[in-house]
């Protein structure tokens, strides 16, 4: 049962991944460096996410 809700979450943040990267090329497009940086920010923060739930320790009860 922990182990689907591991994997909903990554599936969510995966979501949430390419909805930031997709928010961050359009404010390039339109010139809004700060938004960039900051949708770039947020999915540095949201791919260490992804990375402790696929690399961390799973029990099993």
């Amino acid at each position: 049962m922990n182990a689907m809700r591991t994997d909903d979450r990554v599936e969510q943040l995966a979501l949430e991944i390419q909805k930031k990267e997709k928010l961050a090329v359009e404010a390039k497009r339109k010139g809004l460096h700060a938004m960039f940086g900051n949708y770039m920010a947020d999915v540095a923060n949201l791919k260490v996410q992804l990375r402790k739930l696929n690399t961390g320790p799973r029990r099993v009860r």
